[in-house]
Formats: C-alpha cells, structure tokens, sequence
C-alpha cells in the first residue's frame, strides 16, 4: 500500500471514528496500527526536507533563515529547491509499506453502509479494510 493511499485511509477512518460507528474498534485498531507505521517515515520525510530548507534557504545577517509570506525564501536557489522538494514528496507519498491492517467482517460492513457516510469516505474503508 502507497503512503497517499494509507493518508487517505486514515483521514477515512478518522471520520467515522467521530461518528461512533458500528466498527468502532476495527477503527481504532487499524489507526494505530497506521500511526505506528508510517510516523517512523513521516519523521524521515521531514528530516529530508529539513535538509534542503538548511542547505538552500537564505539567511539573515544573524543566521536565521529568511521567511517571507510564512514561507523560506530560496532565492537564487529556489528552482533547485522547489524540484528537490517536489522530488522527495513524490517518492514519499508514492513509497510502499506494507500493513497488517484488520479487516472488516462483511455484516459489519453492511451495517455502516446503512449509515450513509459520503463516497470519499467509504471507498477507501472498501479498498482496504473489506
């Protein structure tokens, strides 16, 4: 499973867990098994970020970095930056972790779809968890 497929399961579960479902723990037990997966990489991804912004972003006369807009100006370097950023996002979201995920018995599932929870939300409880 891609990394932005395991966000968008995640926001999914997130959502219905709000609502008290009927699988509440099927729920409860998949987002932790998600967040203790994918934070170690999450933490990574930062790192990598982190070490572009330290290398190509602009600094002021005391050494902090130039932030115009909430955002780090690059300056001369910011094609350089842009594409790196760009670069390690993609391979990020596109990287494949595999998950013991617990799935959702088929009368379980019948009872949330009786819910009537939006499309953006049951498509990927369907994908994944059934």
């Amino acid at each position: 499973m891609k990394i932005k497929e395991i966000i968008e399961l995640k926001r999914a579960i997130d959502s219905l867990s709000a609502a008290k479902t009927p699988i509440w723990y099927e729920l409860g037990k998949n987002k932790t098994t998600i967040e203790r997966s994918v934070e170690p990489l999450f933490e990574d991804f930062n790192k990598a970020r982190q070490l572009v912004i330290e290398n190509l972003a602009e600094k002021d006369e005391n050494g902090q970095f130039k932030v115009e807009d909430n955002k780090y100006v690059f300056g001369s370097n910011t094609e350089e930056a842009k594409n790196l950023l760009i670069e390690l996002e993609t391979e990020f979201l596109n990287k494949d972790v595999e998950l013991d995920l617990h799935k959702i018995s088929e009368e379980k599932f019948k009872t949330l779809q009786e819910l009537n929870f939006e499309a953006n939300l049951m498509l990927p409880i369907i994908e994944f968890l059934t």
